[in-house]
């Protein structure tokens, strides 16, 4: 266990289920014994004042910063604050969640080629729906039933949508350096 404080904040239940299967399975470069209270902490907190007054305020982390890893889907969500407990560092998701699914089923070339953009432009979301007949795509139990024992699938899911958006700062960049690596 490394002497950093992390909250790991997501916006909703498929990101809660991707951490909580990366997190358990040791991917990441921190574990849960460095997390606040050991959890992955839900959508609720996104709003950093809810967070400090909930696990900030009225503890003593003796004088430790406190990394706030803050998975959303928007890079114009504003992350900034001014509290000097805490360093926000946001990661950005929009739309990781469907694209790992639609990785993960082999379609993502038929998704960028047929979909993405021109007349038939659709989501990735609408995509996983009326295409890949998958609607709850976006839920806890659906991302843990389809990765738990395929947890390699994921991973090579999540290098794939790296390799694909390389400007984007994503859950890629939490992987520990093994992870990366192999």
């Amino acid at each position: 266990m490394n002497s950093k404080i992390i909250a790991c904040i997501v916006e909703g239940n498929a990101e809660q289920a991707i951490m909580d299967l990366l997190i358990d399975n040791n991917v990441l470069i921190f574990s849960r014994d460095d997390l606040i209270d050991r959890k992955i902490l839900s959508g609720r907190y996104r709003n950093i004042d809810t967070f400090l007054a909930e696990y900030v305020d009225g503890r003593d982390f003796n004088g430790n910063i406190i990394d706030v890893y803050y998975l959303l889907d928007s890079k114009n969500q504003n992350t900034s604050h001014l509290d000097k407990r805490i360093n926000i560092k946001p990661i950005h998701t929009s739309p990781e969640i469907e694209i790992l699914y639609i990785i993960y089923q082999g379609k993502h070339d038929d998704y960028v080629k047929k979909y993405q953009g021109g007349p038939n432009k659709m989501k990735a979301s609408t995509y996983c729906k009326t295409i890949l007949k998958i609607k709850n795509v976006k839920t806890y139990d659906f991302i843990i039933d389809t990765f738990k024992n395929n947890i390699n699938e994921l991973i090579k899911a999540i290098k794939k949508h790296r390799f694909l958006h390389k400007d984007k700062y994503t859950i890629y960049n939490l992987f520990s350096e093994h992870f990366k690596e192999n």
